[in-house]
């Protein structure tokens, strides 16, 4: 079982809530009471998944999804007002915007991306191989595949795993740098990451 296996039969262990009980923790929270509110975010874990499994194949990684998904719920709930209806109805609007939002930025994240990588292995890998006279034709040419392997395996990993590629790698940045900019533990940036350079030493064998 992998992590996420793990995390979603966790989340589905959490009792589910009873109409009363909710309305009464709502309105503890906005009296003030963490207890109450972190009560109410661990109970609705839940429907994040539920929302996260209905966009999925679209690009980002489940895991993505969720991630995004919870911090929705946690930045959304002290904005939840009990008399102005129920918090699933509320909670799926925001956890749905934020995806949707996620999408977008991915998006241009991708392209930035996409455009970063394409300048470092120009920079690193063809300019030092292409800009001798002295090679030949053939030498070239090889260079242009393996460029172009490299271009194409760097898909195989997920928006979020290749700004961690990104962030790490070119900018130097640390992990726990990198999980700040990115509204995650330290930790869970070294397993994306790990996991990322699996994927592409995977690839990389498989395409030899």
């Amino acid at each position: 079982m992998d992590s996420l296996d793990r995390y979603m039969s966790e989340v589905n262990q959490t009792p589910l809530l009873t109409q009363q009980q909710e309305h009464d923790l709502a309105v503890r929270m906005k009296e003030g009471d963490l207890t109450a509110r972190d009560k109410l975010i661990e109970a609705n874990l839940r429907l994040v998944v539920k929302i996260a499994h209905s966009y999925r194949n679209n690009g980002l990684e489940l895991e993505d999804l969720i991630a995004e998904g919870n911090i929705a719920i946690m930045s959304a709930m002290d904005k939840y007002d009990p008399a102005r209806g129920k918090l699933s109805t509320f909670l799926t609007h925001v956890v749905r915007n934020k995806i949707m939002n996620l999408f977008t930025e991915k998006g241009r994240q991708l392209h930035t991306i996409s455009m970063n990588i394409k300048d470092e292995i120009t920079g690193r890998e063809l300019q030092d191989s292409i800009a001798d006279n002295n090679d030949t034709d053939t030498d070239r040419m090889i260079a242009k595949e393996e460029a172009k392997k490299a271009m194409k395996l760097i898909v195989r990993v997920s928006p979020r795993q290749r700004m961690i590629i990104r962030l790490r790698f070119k900018e130097r940045k640390k992990l726990k740098e990198i999980g700040e900019e990115m509204h995650m533990s330290g930790e869970n940036v070294r397993l994306l990451l790990n996991d990322a350079l699996e994927k592409l030493r995977a690839h990389m064998e498989d395409s030899k």
